[in-house]
């Protein structure tokens, strides 16, 4: 995976899963061995980029030795398995510290993701409020 970098993600790029795991190979410190190649994919992604790239259609994609590791999460995880030292983890070392992030990391993503975009996409101000309730109510659930 000793690529050299092309480019980083920018403030004006999209935010969305692919730069979780861009963002956890530089809390990492690595984030010179990964070649970052932004895709304008779309909504719909083009058929070679399933045949080609990744067969879920989804981003980020990342190949280490000609084999993918597909999924945002897993790749962060991923890299902190590959590159974690004892003073440099995303993680915390003990077992059930971990759990715990591992649960705030899979229910942010799977539930509350898609409720703060679809609050920060929107442009029906008569949807705004609706939005925002549902937003607000998952996240004050969200345990400490």
């Amino acid at each position: 995976m000793t690529l050299p970098r092309t480019r980083s993600p920018t403030p004006t790029t999209h935010i969305g899963a692919a730069h979780r795991a861009w963002w956890a190979i530089e809390e990492l410190g690595h984030g010179d061995k990964l070649d970052y190649i932004h895709i304008e994919l779309g909504a719909e992604k083009p058929a070679w980029y399933a045949a080609k790239v990744n067969p879920f259609g989804t981003v980020p994609a990342v190949y280490d030795h000609g084999r993918p590791v597909l999924e945002s999460l897993i790749v962060a995880e991923y890299f902190n398995d590959k590159f974690a030292t004892p003073e440099n983890s995303l993680l915390p070392a003990d077992p059930l510290d971990r759990a715990a992030v591992r649960l705030l990391a899979a229910r942010w993503g799977d539930k509350c993701t898609g409720k703060l975009y679809a609050l920060l996409n929107n442009t029906d101000l008569s949807k705004a409020d609706e939005l925002e309730d549902a937003a607000r109510s998952y996240v004050s659930r969200t345990p400490q």
